[in-house]
C-alpha cells in the first residue's frame, strides 16, 4: 500500500488507528517542555524584581490564570491533532478561553481608563524583550512536542504543527510571566498575543515537513 492510501484509509477510518497516546510519553514531554522554559527562564532572565510584591497582586494571577488556560486548552488541541484523524472537538476549543477572558479584561480596564492614558495599558519598556523572548523559552518545548506528535502519525501534519507551535509557545509564555513586570491584560492581549502567534507560525512552517509521512 502506498502511503498516500493509507492516509486516506486513516483519514476515512481514523479509528483503525485513533488510540490515546501513552500517559508515559505525555507525562515524560510535557515535563521537559515545561522544565525547559522554566529553567531558561531563570538562567538567562531571572524573576521579577518585585516578585513578592506582584503574587499579592490580583492582577499578577490573572496573568497567570489567562495564560495558564490558555496552555491547558492549547496542549489538548495538540493532543488531539496526534490522533489520526482527530478533530479536537469542545475539548481543543477550550484554547480559545483564555484569549477570551484576555480580551473581557482589557474592554474593562480600557472603559474604566482615563482616555488620554489608554495606550499605556497596551504597552511596557519591556514589549520588544518579551516578543523575542517568548520564542526562545518556547523552542524546546516545540521540538520535544513535534517528536511526540511524529510518534502518533498525524493524518493533517499543517494542523497538528500549528498545534505544537500554540501549545509550545504558551509554556513559554507562562515562563516568561514571572520575569515580565507588566501585567495589564491589554499588554497581554497584544504583546503576548504577537508573541505566540509568530512562535505559533514558525513551528508551522518548520515543524509540518518534519511531521509529513
Amino acid at each position: 500500500m502506498k502511503t498516500e492510501e493509507l492516509i486516506a484509509l486513516l483519514a476515512r477510518h481514523p479509528e483503525a488507528m485513533a488510540r490515546p497516546r501513552p500517559l508515559l510519553e505525555w507525562t515524560l514531554a510535557l515535563s521537559v517542555a515545561v522544565a525547559s522554559a522554566v529553567a531558561l527562564m531563570l538562567l538567562l532572565l531571572g524573576p521579577r524584581a518585585d516578585l513578592p510584591l506582584a503574587i499579592a497582586q490580583p492582577l499578577f494571577w490573572q496573568k497567570l490564570g489567562i495564560l495558564g488556560l490558555f496552555a491547558i486548552g492549547a496542549l489538548v488541541w495538540a493532543h488531539r491533532a496526534g490522533i489520526p484523524g482527530g478533530q479536537g472537538g469542545w475539548r481543543a476549543g477550550l484554547r480559545w478561553a483564555g484569549p477570551f477572558w484576555a480580551t473581557a479584561a482589557t474592554l474593562i480596564t480600557v472603559l474604566a481608563a482615563p482616555t488620554g492614558g489608554r495606550g499605556e495599558l497596551f504597552w511596557s519598556p519591556t514589549a520588544f524583550w518579551c516578543l523575542g523572548m517568548i520564542p526562545v523559552l518556547s523552542a524546546v518545548p516545540a521540538v520535544a512536542l513535534i517528536v511526540l506528535l511524529q510518534r502518533a502519525a498525524p493524518t493533517e501534519p499543517a494542523r497538528a504543527a500549528r498545534a505544537a507551535g500554540m501549545a509550545a509557545a504558551s509554556v513559554g509564555a507562562v515562563a516568561y510571566a514571572f520575569h515580565c513586570p507588566a501585567d495589564q491584560p491589554a499588554y497581554l492581549l497584544l504583546v503576548y498575543g504577537a508573541a505566540i502567534a509568530g512562535t505559533t507560525l514558525i513551528t508551522q512552517c518548520l515543524g509540518t515537513r518534519w511531521l509529513r509521512w
